[in-house]
């Protein structure tokens, strides 16, 4: 995009203006992809129902005093649950589960029903009568009555947090209880009534006299207030014998007071040094009374597993991103489905197209051999046919025979570029012929040197056929098929059989039938200068396994023939021509 510039928005590089959108565009998700994570999905929860484990109530234990723990938690789960406040419990389930309160899953067998006092502002004074707390606070019977409830049936407990020599801040718990309705045939109480009160008592005097048995210093407070609930609990199940059922009726069932100072306790001093007191509301009071009923009655620990609502969590998905996301599937499966379409309708077309770079290197320079000019260029020759460089055939190229090493196909054609074996061994055919072609240039591109020394150069040569033993250069030259090389020149007379360098190449001329030279043509050539001395020495052979190859095509008398097979010359017979038969048969010889 920044090469091109705003031409990227022309129609010639649309497919290109598409793809750097779509990269920007997963960056871009792929950046966003937390936020993406955070706001695209939510926890839910999903009520069904479940096997709840938990405790079974026993009517046997009167009161449970400094579990705070077992009713801080007992309370979350009633909360959690959303219990009503206006029945018992005759079951409590393990407060680990995550369960809803279901009535059709419920039948407690004790209602409660009570009347609430909001949070009230009170005088009260320190009479310093030791008596009871009603004689030392006269003030109290406001809050809970003695017309009500006897002295002996009300309860009472405390806790302050003092600082210089005053408690700063006192919690005082008062409960009464009393049965109102009993069924003397069975023993059965029916109803009863309990009252329960948190007191909050500001700058009271301390007791100094560790003797007195009152709790507080005499004197006036400085300011009270209270919030109180007073509550009817009536049984429903009548049946005597059921003993697994909530135990509100106990023996000391105002002792509920003392409980609630213990489970406040530490929350109130706390709040009391920081100056910030919660007031403990008669909601509250209603919810610990359930709570001290229900950890009371389950002491034992019965356990027990029942059907209820559970609420499991789940991750739910956001609309709009689950729209999207479906519709990104469903365009990626069309790309994919649209890619196994083309691939499987133009399955040649994508076997015939290079896939790597080493193919697509092949396939340039395919291209360049196919594109290469006729004239100023030789093209490789491997191996021709006899009758193509004949006289009367040098002129027409329609006749010359195909490389022996080029595949029969069109280097522009797919077929070329077919990855299979026949591939690999033409890629490794091209090598050679290449390193060939090299060696034939350097050869045919020496320049001509008329004042060259030729005394130093005297090479042994012979012929192929001939024995494998160096053999000395003679004083007129050394022979070359038919004719005769001298050191200034090189003069061949073509013979049955000869080669000769024709317009820059190597070739071989095969006469229709043997007979006298046809014709004689002579060339000015300077042979390369070997890069060693050739007098009175063997010329060195070449280390076996090296790579290089001369090819001809050579016509050999049967007796030739047979002297090369005996000098262990690998001799490969090509096609027979036409005509000629015999000794005139045309063999293709290739050494390597």
């Amino acid at each position: 995009m920044w090469l091109l510039k705003a031409r990227i928005f022309s129609r010639r590089h649309v497919k290109i203006l598409v793809q750097a959108c779509l990269v920007v565009f997963l960056s871009f998700t792929a950046l966003v992809s937390g936020p993406i994570a955070r706001y695209s999905t939510r926890l839910g929860h999903r009520i069904s129902d479940y096997d709840t484990p938990g405790k079974i109530t026993w009517r046997r234990h009167d009161s449970i005093l400094g579990a705070s723990v077992v009713w801080n938690t007992t309370t979350l789960s009633l909360d959690g649950a959303n219990f009503p406040y206006d029945q018992l419990l005759d079951y409590l389930p393990d407060p680990t589960i995550d369960w809803v309160y279901d009535p059709r899953e419920w039948n407690s067998s004790w209602t409660l029903d009570c009347d609430h006092t909001e949070l009230t502002q009170i005088e009260l004074e320190d009479a310093g009568n030791c008596t009871s707390m009603f004689d030392e606070i006269p003030g109290l019977t406001k809050v809970i009555s003695l017309d009500k409830f006897d002295r002996d049936n009300v309860s009472s407990w405390w806790t302050a947090y003092y600082e210089d020599g005053v408690h700063k801040d006192a919690l005082l718990g008062m409960g009464a209880a009393k049965e109102t309705s009993i069924d003397h045939a069975t023993g059965i109480t029916n109803e009863m009534v309990i009252d329960l009160a948190a007191i909050h008592l500001h700058k009271i005097r301390m007791q100094k006299n560790s003797s007195s048995l009152c709790d507080f210093g005499e004197g006036p407070i400085e300011s009270a207030s209270y919030t109180k609930i007073a509550c009817t609990v009536r049984r429903i199940d009548l049946n005597p014998e059921q003993h697994n059922i909530a135990f509100p009726d106990s023996a000391t069932p105002w002792l509920v007071s003392r409980a609630l100072v213990q489970n406040y306790q530490a929350q109130f001093i706390r709040e009391s040094i920081r100056d910030n007191i919660t007031v403990i509301t008669p909601v509250d009071l209603q919810r610990f009374y359930q709570v001290w009923v229900a950890t009371k009655d389950t002491q034992n620990g019965f356990p027990v597993s029942r059907s209820l609502s559970v609420r499991l969590p789940i991750v739910q998905l956001s609309t709009v991103f689950l729209g999207f996301a479906i519709l990104t599937v469903i365009l990626i499966i069309l790309g994919i489905g649209t890619y196994i379409f083309t691939a499987l309708r133009y399955r040649k077309i994508f076997e015939d197209t290079p896939q790597s770079k080493l193919e697509w290197m092949m396939k340039v320079i395919q291209d360049l051999g196919a594109t290469q000019p006729a004239n100023g260029s030789r093209p490789p020759i491997f191996a021709t046919s006899a009758n193509s460089l004949s006289p009367r055939n040098i002129g027409n190229p329609s006749d010359k025979k195909p490389d022996v090493f080029q595949s029969p196909v069109s280097p522009m054609g797919p077929k070329s570029l077919r990855r299979s074996s026949t591939a690999k061994l033409l890629s490794l055919a091209s090598s050679v012929a290449q390193s060939a072609d090299k060696r034939r240039s350097d050869f045919e591109n020496a320049r001509y040197s008329n004042s060259h020394n030729r005394n130093d150069d005297e090479i042994n040569l012979q012929e192929v056929w001939d024995s494998p033993r160096p053999a000395s250069y003679p004083s007129g030259g050394f022979p070359f098929g038919g004719g005769r090389v001298h050191s200034g020149s090189v003069s061949i007379n073509s013979q049955p059989g000869s080669a000769i360098m024709l317009e820059g190449h190597g070739h071989q001329v095969y006469p229709s039938e043997p007979g006298a030279p046809s014709e004689h043509i002579e060339h000015s050539w300077s042979l390369p200068r070997l890069p060693f001395s050739a007098l009175g020495s063997n010329i060195p052979r070449k280390p076996v396994g090296s790579a290089y190859t001369s090819v001809s095509i050579t016509e050999m008398p049967s007796q030739v023939r047979q002297h090369a097979q005996n000098d262990h010359t690998s001799a490969w017979r090509g096609p027979r021509h036409n005509g000629t038969e015999g000794d005139d048969e045309a063999e293709r010889l290739v050494l390597k």
